[in-house]
């Protein structure tokens, strides 16, 4: 009876020790895959970041990029608003005409860098962080689309002619604005697929944060 007790005990014994070694096992396995995805998103942004420095903003750096982030978030997750941030101010610098020569006074009746031309405040509708290209400052939890308001860029945004749809329109890029220009919206339009903006430059609020 005592044989047979050691020998089940036994049995017993060596049971846990495999469910030990196999449960071990996986947990090695889960951190090596882990690891290896990690270094796998570490890739992908660094390449997405070199793509976006390489490049000036245009339209169509502009789709490339935001499908490699689409691409990056189904696979790693959804990059931080700071890292967001970071690789949409990382466009090469724009070669164009500075923003005090985008307009022309003589069409606007204004000083010449005051009125800057068309913004694209945003996409229609607006479901994702990055589908939104301003900050609005004097109201933050308000809409960046409405006349008077201060917004300044998340990140670097094409100044354009007008506000018609660039796709299939000639509404060509007269300069930019990025991070730490504010602007006041003098006129606000919904287009088809964007919502669009006439901006001013101006100083930004002492209270900005």
């Amino acid at each position: 009876m005592l044989e047979t007790l050691q020998k089940l005990a036994d049995i017993a014994q060596k049971g846990v020790v495999a469910i030990a070694l196999a449960f071990g096992g996986y947990l090695l396995s889960r951190e090596q895959a882990n690891v290896t995805i990690g270094k796998s998103c570490d890739e992908m942004f660094s390449k997405i970041l070199d793509f976006v420095s390489a490049n000036n903003l245009t339209d169509r750096t502009n789709n490339l990029a935001d499908y490699r982030l689409e691409t990056y978030g189904k696979a790693c997750g959804a990059l931080s608003e700071d890292r967001l941030r970071y690789i949409k101010s990382s466009w090469k610098p724009s070669q164009g005409p500075a923003l005090s020569m985008v307009v022309d006074a003589m069409e606007t009746n204004e000083p010449p860098a005051s009125k800057l031309g068309w913004v694209a405040t945003g996409r229609i509708p607006p479901q994702r962080y990055s589908d939104t290209n301003f900050d609005r400052l004097d109201k933050p939890q308000a809409s960046a689309d409405e006349v008077g308001a201060i917004i300044e860029p998340r990140w670097q945004v094409n100044v354009r002619k007008s506000n018609t749809p660039v796709a299939t329109t000639n509404n060509p890029v007269v300069g930019q604005v990025a991070p730490g220009e504010c602007l006041k919206v003098i006129t606000a339009v919904k287009g088809q697929l964007n919502s669009w903006a006439e901006v001013a430059s101006v100083t930004c609020p002492v209270n900005r944060r």
